[in-house]
């Protein structure tokens, strides 16, 4: 029985000595690990932030095309009456795909 006492005791101090370094190395891949997630989300944010201020950007270009084409419509509606055959072809396109819309919407 001794010889078993002596070898618990052996295994002990062994583990024991062991703890300190294996904490050690456990506290740096957990500070490694803690700094490679901070690094994806500062990542992650970045992208976020551009691709946001692109669809800001976007969004506006969309706006203005939008207003541009309203505008441009417009101009082709003041010169209904005035004889030319290819704004009187487009009113008449745009008003019958205009009347197609309309019964589409209805049904």
């Amino acid at each position: 029985m001794r010889c078993k006492q002596k070898s618990e005791t052996e295994a002990s101090t062994r583990t024991t000595d062991l703890k300190p370094n294996l904490q050690a190395r456990n506290r740096a891949a957990a500070n490694r690990y803690r700094a490679k997630t901070q690094a994806a989300v500062a990542q992650l944010e970045a992208q976020e932030r551009e691709v946001s201020s692109k669809r800001q950007s976007l969004l506006i270009r969309a706006s203005e095309l939008r207003d541009e084409v309203f505008q441009l419509k417009n101009e082709v509606f003041r010169h209904a009456n005035c004889g030319c055959p290819r704004i009187e072809g487009y009113l008449e396109m745009a008003a019958q795909q205009g009347f197609g819309k309309q019964s589409m919407l209805s049904t």
